[in-house]
């Protein structure tokens, strides 16, 4: 949570409020954390959303160390790794190393929308011991702005491939827009190249849209029971929902979403308690689609970390928000904090698509 100081002189809006609005527009700042800041000045806003609570901030709330601090929380979320997941499953064999030796046209690293930046290392796909193979690619991005985000950074992305069974799993780590929209058109490509061995090839991604509201929930449960050596879980502390697209008339229990709350976030000791996670009855009118959510990893350095499980641009990309898992917090007494982080995604990504295919099951029995 952003620290408040007394007595610290305010920023200028003249001076500070371009620079000021793109940092407070990252998807890695969220809205409840604008509201905390916004209460905390006494002034009531009819709505959670970024669109109304920026312009009061720009407009000189802000001190320069809470502006800091904000920096500082978009900066290391955004170059934390995120991992989001495909599945493909041929209808017959493929062999993989074809598939992915071959050249990849250096294009799919320039990809529309984004400017000054530039592709400073590539690693082709190569496989490891245990078969997996992965790719592996820097870019940096040039500050041309001179704002408060987009400074001189090297962000990182990789994809790689797993089988499974008849799947094939592809993990895409990325660290950056840019870097997420590389990841997508790599593996388009790598999709394509499947299709053209076997055209019946099924693709699975993981959207809101492919859930209903009380899978949903079940999924971000699911995790609360995890026991694994690296993901030991200890606590849920926040979940954000949104009103679902109902035109019932609200429960009693949730009449406090009828009145203008676009999204909500729920932070406590124990969220498990909440009427609407355990009433099925309630379930139906509540859309969670983050949570944030404690572990710890026994005989990793003694590491804890909180992993964020979200659908990443929810609700603004409504049905086609993606299941993204990223580390937002990691402590540790030793060993490299990188690999720890994909390590524990790894783990958590393992672990999704186990509770998913649990899902599918029960809704078709």
């Amino acid at each position: 949570m952003i620290e408040e100081t007394q007595g610290e002189s305010l920023l200028p809006i003249h001076r500070y409020g371009d620079p000021l609005r793109i940092l407070l527009s990252q998807p890695s700042i969220t809205a409840s954390e604008l509201r905390h800041i916004v209460a905390s000045r006494g002034i009531a806003v009819s709505r959670s959303s970024k669109e109304e609570i920026i312009p009061i901030l720009t407009g000189g709330l802000l001190t320069s160390r809470e502006i800091s601090a904000l920096q500082q929380i978009a900066e290391e979320r955004e170059q934390s790794p995120k991992l989001r997941t495909r599945v493909l499953t041929p209808a017959e064999h493929v062999s993989l190393p074809p598939i992915l030796t071959s050249k990849f046209d250096p294009q799919l690293f320039e990809p529309s929308g984004f400017l000054n930046y530039h592709l400073e290392d590539i690693k082709p796909f190569r496989s490891s011991p245990g078969g997996e193979w992965e790719m592996t690619y820097t870019i940096e991005r040039q500050d041309l702005s001179k704002d408060w985000v987009h400074a001189n950074r090297s962000f990182e992305g990789s994809i790689t491939v797993t089988k499974r069974g008849d799947d094939f799993v592809l993990s895409c780590f990325h660290s950056s827009p840019e870097t997420e929209k590389i990841n997508s058109r790599i593996f388009g490509e790598v999709r394509n190249r499947f299709k053209e061995k076997s055209d019946k090839t099924e693709e699975k991604s993981f959207l809101f849209g492919n859930f209903t509201d009380e899978q949903r929930i079940s999924l971000f449960l699911a995790f609360t029971g995890l026991t694994e050596t690296q993901a030991t879980f200890e606590r849920l502390e926040a979940l954000e929902i949104a009103p679902a697209n109902v035109t019932d008339p609200l429960p009693p229990q949730l009449e406090w979403l009828s009145d203008g709350v676009s999204e909500a976030r729920l932070a406590g000791d124990d969220l498990s308690d909440f009427s609407f996670l355990t009433d099925s009855n309630l379930a139906p009118f509540v859309s969670p689609f983050a949570s944030d959510s404690e572990f710890t990893a026994k005989g990793f350095s003694n590491s804890r970390y909180c992993a964020r499980i979200e659908f990443s641009g929810y609700p603004a990309a409504g049905i086609t928000s993606e299941l993204q898992i990223s580390i937002r917090r990691l402590t540790t007494k030793g060993g490299t904090e990188a690999r720890l982080r994909r390590s524990f995604l790894k783990v958590l990504e393992n672990k999704k698509i186990e509770i998913v295919k649990s899902l599918q099951k029960m809704q078709n029995q």
